[in-house]
């Protein structure tokens, strides 16, 4: 077999020699390591040399070959296909132990390559033209000094480097200029499939240097032991690179394809996937990064890229130009900047970078990781440097900036124009805007252009008046935005734009829609200490709908303004907000500091051809005392300022001057006045508003429908003008001014057609009150005498500088009550001009209601003599307190007639009042009035203030204390009487048996209580606890006695067994008569209503005493049932033998005794104190009978008993001692 094949090998080796001698170029077959080295290095016979790796042919290489041959111009290795030629590169030491079959290591994922397959490399050196295909290799690849390499259709599973020669460079660099086409590419991958797989740690799975490089229609995939790129190409500024067709895919280990250098570079049709960039190398880009050089994309894709760095798709760094077009990415993140796209331009390089993205897509950014966190922002682009970016038809949604902000970052100078763009949820945390944040600190103009841009969902998580829910700006940026539409914005206290610095600002034809915080904002805040700067703001057709809550829409300083056809609707502040107002505990009356334009000073705002719609708040406008405003044709309609449209207020800087020409005010609402309202003005203030119409304005509370003012400057007369005005169906509430309400008429402001106004409306002007005057049915002097009420009318008006009365007097009294408060209301006090000598008594404080301030039912005591009877105003509710405030009219006080009146000092004051005595009602029964409101019955024999009522019955509180401490005693008696039954171990006790005794005691208890209720007054309550308590008693003892009566009849008649007079029987017994009374008692209290009734003794005094209903009667009768069959039974052992009987007899015919008593001296008509007395004694007697007849005895039987027994014991003893003694002494004589 052996010499078959040498004999084989000797005959292909022929034919290779004869191919190589015919043609110029020769073809060897290897399937070897040996021969592929040896043959390489030693051939010379042409300038081609072409290799052929046999079919299913696996060549294993254990050592590393380096292949350099300066006689071979062009090198071919090919195999058969690269699923069955394979080099397979086997270190020496791991030689034997590869046991991975060829499939196995071709189906085998990136990362399960087997180990240290790859710690070898085949190097190609000098070598000036290599040709590769068809093969399978498992290992590294290393070119250097060729100008030329091609790899088709082979799989390398390694690393791969190829070094471009600088000797060679003349074959290629007059090309360099021009794009990549078939004659000048140096570096030409097709077909390949690349797994990175390095030995050890290396900086980039692959890495070009130098040339011009093609790849077509190839995937490469990275390896976590490259800590940089998996490709990565340096064009040394003279090569390009063409990529096509093909797909990287990163492992989340690798930065996909890392540019420098590099010219024309294109790459076109290909994927990138799961690239990542670690800032470990301080390098950005998870899929591409490009540094100096030109690159051009059209027609990719971006899946699942990342960086911890910036740039997660595109990083450019001094880039001299970047075009994309046709770029769908999805999942792209970086956690510093540009999700989409980072951009940087450092000037030692260049003076200007630009950019362009066309027609792309960008869905999804954000981790969904708690321990890992965007950082900055820039979600799409971050522009920074000298850098230009141009963005144009570009979509994107889903971008989650988490602890970032900012869709777009830019600063330093850098430039970004965004055209057809459209965003779709977009959030953030931080401080910054959530499209845009400028973080520009440099010298250089930033500059951010937005043209037809729609913005839709916009969240800003970030809690601070310092951020933005759509643009934040710091100093040197212009910011121009047309054609955009942004809505559904939500964020804690962000405001719309915001910076703290002087900007630019144009935006035309925008549209802001929903916007809405839980913390007021402002549409643009710039908040610039600053004292050399000095914003531009532009604004042309703007639209802004929905903005709630609102602190301000434009609050700023040193700003110039213009706002050209403009709406504003719907704008609230936190007051109108039931949401807002609740959690901040806010009311319309207690306004939230909402100002609807606040430029501050030094500013100049001019407003054309605007709407005002919809907007409430606290007032309009606020400017200081350097800055101007002018408002031209605005048209404003169903606004609510509190304070007006334009405030003016010294000390808290609402000065400025105010210039409004024409313009349509509809429906405009305030508190106080609707247009000006001026609280206190210094001498420059102005207010010019000229041949404008106002038309059903309404002021909610006292003031104008117009002008409102309580200045005592007379400068408003120069200053506030209204000129050449219209004025329709305007009016206030609560009685005031239709027009202009004034301090006075020397603090009005000018009105051009003031004389035709004041003719067509009498309420057109007001002013506030000047003095009180007497109404015309009032009189003006009274007399009375001390202590008189005064009857005459005395009313007082409040009258203006007008004449006009205050009618809000009445609306006070007719509507809206209960909506006022003790504000509103003018109160006043009545008082006396000599306090010395005379007092007004009762209530002296009151208020003003029905225009008029009225004296009425008030009592004045005093000597007598002339005085002046005051009403001092005290409050003023909504008017300001002005000089005449007290009215008075004459007060005589005239001598007492003795002889017809009592004078006395009745009010305990110092002064007498004369007087004849009245009683508000009469008296009776012959009862005298003696003062007023007292009558004398001291010989009515009647009490009460009018003689009409009875005395009540005392009773015996002596008798009654007795009694109860009487019954206390019994009580405690009882208690012992029971503990003694219960420990003593007595015969006699056992006899009479101890549940009978025990049930007496508690009868006799109840008893007592029923006792104790008839020394109390009576109560239906009392009754009832006595009617209760006496049955139980009863039912208790003579229910005992009565089974005690049977038992014994028992024993000497034979005719019932003991045992049916058990314990059980004998309850039983006691509890039927218990229950036989509570059914009489029920009854009885159904059919009463009351259980006491009123009667009346022979001096007519009043008491109660308990009802006797038909049932008690018969509740009676059933007691006396009980006691005659007790008797029977009783009569039928009187012949037993004592010892077994109990003196009973005594008991039972006392209580017979006793109750018929009760009953025949309840029947007639005694006192009932006199029956209380029976009723209470009478149970003392039968109950002290019982307890001598059954429990006395008993208890002189057991102190007998127990002597007895003690004399026995004593003589027992004695006996004892005694024949002990006689034993002792026998002893002693024995």
């Amino acid at each position: 077999m052996r010499t078959v094949n040498k004999i084989w090998k000797y005959i292909l080796f022929i034919i290779c020699y004869f191919i190589n001698h015919v043609s110029s170029s020769s073809i060897i077959i290897i399937d070897n390591e040996e021969d592929l080295s040896h043959t390489i290095n030693n051939y010379n016979l042409s300038d081609e040399l072409e290799i052929h790796i046999n079919d299913h042919t696996s060549i294993n290489i254990v050592n590393e070959i380096t292949i350099i041959n300066e006689n071979i111009k062009k090198l071919s290795i090919r195999g058969s296909s690269k699923d069955t030629s394979i080099l397979n590169f086997i270190p020496q030491n791991n030689k034997d132990k590869d046991t991975s079959s060829i499939e196995e290591k071709k189906n085998a994922s990136n990362n399960d390559i087997v180990k240290n397959n790859t710690s070898i490399y085949l190097l190609f050196s000098s070598i000036p033209e290599i040709d590769i295909s068809n093969i399978t290799f498992y290992g590294n690849l290393y070119f250097t000094k060729s100008n030329k390499v091609t790899l088709k259709d082979i799989n390398l599973y390694g690393t791969l480097e190829v070094e471009k020669s600088t000797e060679l460079d003349h074959f290629t660099t007059n090309n360099t200029s021009n794009p990549i086409n078939s004659s000048n590419i140096n570096i030409y991958l097709k077909n390949v499939l690349f797994k990175g797989f390095p030995d050890t740690t290396k900086e980039n799975c692959i890495h070009i240097d130098g040339g011009n490089v093609s790849i077509e229609n190839s995937d490469f995939y990275g390896h976590s032991r490259c800590t940089d790129s998996l490709l990565k190409y340096n064009g040394q500024n003279l090569y390009n690179m063409k990529i096509s067709n093909s797909n990287f895919n990163g492992m989340y280990s690798n930065n996909c394809l890392s540019i420098s250098e590099a010219k024309a570079s294109t790459i076109e049709t290909s994927q990138f996937e799961k690239c990542s960039a670690s800032s470990q190398n301080n390098n950005g880009g998870g899929a591409i990064r490009s540094i100096l050089s030109y690159l051009s994309l059209k027609n990719c894709e971006f899946y699942d890229n990342f960086t911890t760095s910036n740039g997660a798709i595109f990083y450019l760094y001094d880039s001299y130009s970047f075009y994309a077009e046709h770029i769908n990415a999805s999942n792209s993140t970086a956690i510093q900047k540009g999700g989409f796209i980072y951009m940087n331009t450092s000037s030692s390089y260049l003076s200007n970078s630009i950019a362009y993205i066309k027609n792309a897509r960008h869905d999804g950014t954000g981790i969904d990781n708690e321990s890992i966190n965007i950082e900055y922002g820039g979600l799409v682009a971050c522009v920074g440097g000298k850098s230009t970016l141009n963005i144009i038809n570009f979509y994107g949604e889903n971008l989650n900036g988490e602890k970032g902000i900012g869709a777009f970052l830019i600063s330093d100078g850098a430039t970004l124009s965004l055209r057809n763009i459209e965003l779709r949820k977009i959030s953030g945390r931080n401080q910054g805007g959530v499209l845009l944040s400028s973080e520009n600190e440099s010298d250089s103009l930033t500059t951010f252009k937005v043209v037809n841009g729609t913005f839709i969902d916009l969240i800003q998580n970030y809690q601070s008046e310092k951020s933005s829910s759509f643009i934040y700006a710091k100093r040197n940026t212009k910011i121009y935005i047309e054609d955009c539409t942004i809505k559904n914005i939500k964020a804690p206290s962000s405001q719309f734009i915001y910076s703290e610095y002087d900007i630019k600002i144009e935006l035309k034809n925008v549209i802001v829609s929903n916007h809405i915080t839980i913390y007021p904002s402002s549409l643009l805040k710039i908040d610039t200490t600053d004292k050399s700067a000095r914003s531009e703001i532009i604004i042309d057709s703007l639209s802004l709908d929905n903005f709630y809550p609102f602190k301000s829409i434009f609050s700023l300083n040193k700003a110039d303004i213009t706002i050209n056809n403009s709406m504003f609707s719907n704008i609230w502040s936190c007051s109108y907000i039931d949401e807002c107002r609740i959690k901040f505990n806010k009311t319309i009356k207690t306004m939230d500091e909402s100002i609807f334009i606040d430029i501050g000073n030094e500013s100049k705002l001019i407003i054309n051809d605007g709407m005002f719609d919809s907007i409430l708040g606290r007032n309009g406008f606020k400017a200081g005392e350097s800055s101007y405003v002018t408002i031209n044709n605005l048209m404003a309609m169903l606004c609510y300022f509190d304070f007006g449209l334009i405030l003016i207020n010294k000390s808290n800087n609402y000065l400025g001057h105010y210039e409004i020409n024409g313009g349509y005010y509809f429906m405009l609402m305030g508190a106080y006045s609707t247009i000006i309202y001026i609280k206190d003005m210094d001498e420059d203030t102005d207010v010019k508003i000229n041949y404008a119409t106002f038309e059903s304005c309404f002021s909610s509370e006292y003031g104008a429908g117009i002008f409102y003012s309580i200045s005592n400057n007379e400068k408003v007369k120069e200053n506030i003008s209204f000129t050449d005005c219209t004025f329709f169906d305007n009016s206030s509430a609560n009685g005031g001014s239709n027009i202009a309400l004034s301090i006075s008429k020397a603090c009005e402001p000018y009105f051009s057609n003031y004389d035709e106004l004041l003719e067509i409306d009498p309420n057109a002007f007001m002013t506030n009150p000047v003095k009180l005057q007497l109404t015309s049915n009032s009189v003006n002097s009274t007399s009375i005498l001390s202590g008189e009420n005064i009857q005459d009318t005395i009313q007082f008006q409040i009258v203006d500088d007008y004449g006009n009365l205050s009618k809000i007097l009445t609306q006070y009294s007719y509507q809206y009550m209960e909506k006022r408060t003790f504000d509103d209301f003018l109160f006043f006090n009545i008082e006396v001009n000599d306090n010395l000598n005379a007092a007004v008594v009762g209530n002296t404080k009151s208020y003003c209601h029905d225009d008029k301030c009225e004296i009425s039912h008030v009592k004045v005591v005093g000597k007598p003599g002339k005085y002046k009877l005051r009403l001092r105003l005290i409050s003023y509710g909504v008017h300001y307190e002005f000089e005449n405030h007290i009215g008075e009219i004459d007060l005589i006080i005239n001598e007492c007639d003795t002889s017809h009146y009592l004078y006395k000092d009745t009010e305990s004051i110092g002064f007498k009042s004369c007087y004849i005595p009245e009683c508000e009602h009469s008296c009776e029964n012959g009862g005298k009035c003696v003062n007023d409101n007292i009558c004398d019955c001291s010989k009515t024999g009647y009490t009460g203030k009018t003689c009409n009522e009875y005395y009540k019955l005392r009773r015996h509180k002596v008798f009654d204390i007795f009694i109860r401490i009487l019954a206390s005693f019994i009580c405690f008696i009882l208690l012992v009487l029971i503990i003694v039954i219960k420990i003593v171990n007595s015969m006699q006790i056992k006899k009479s048996g101890k549940d009978f005794l025990i049930i007496i005691l508690i009868g006799i208890f109840f008893d007592i209580v029923s006792m104790v209720m008839k020394t109390m007054e009576r109560t239906n309550k009392r009754c009832l606890i006595f009617d209760i308590t006496k049955i139980i008693g009863f039912s208790l003892v003579f229910g005992s006695i009565l089974v005690k009566s049977i038992r014994l009849y028992s024993l000497t008649h034979g005719k019932i067994s003991l045992r049916v007079i058990s314990r059980i029987t004998m309850y039983s017994i006691i509890s039927s008569i218990i229950f036989f009374h509570l059914i009489f008692i029920i009854m009885g209290n159904t059919t009463l209503k009351q259980m006491t009734e009123t009667n009346y003794t022979s001096k007519l005094e009043e008491y109660e005493e308990c009802k006797i209903s038909k049932t008690s009667r018969l509740s009676t009768f059933f007691d006396y049932i009980i006691i005659s069959i007790t008797c029977f039974f009783m009569y039928s052992v009187r012949r037993l033998k004592k010892e077994y009987t109990e003196s009973i007899t005594m008991p039972v015919y006392s209580y017979i005794l006793v109750e018929t008593l009760l009953l025949m001296i309840n029947k007639y008509n005694i006192s009932i104190l006199i029956k209380d007395m029976f009723n209470t004694i009478g149970p003392i007697i039968y109950i002290l009978t019982i307890l001598k007849s059954i429990f006395y005895s008993k208890i002189y039987d057991i102190i007998r008993e127990k002597n007895t027994i003690r004399r026995f014991m004593m003589e027992q003893d004695s006996r004892k001692n005694s024949k002990m003694q006689l034993r002792f002494s026998d002893s002693l004589w024995s």
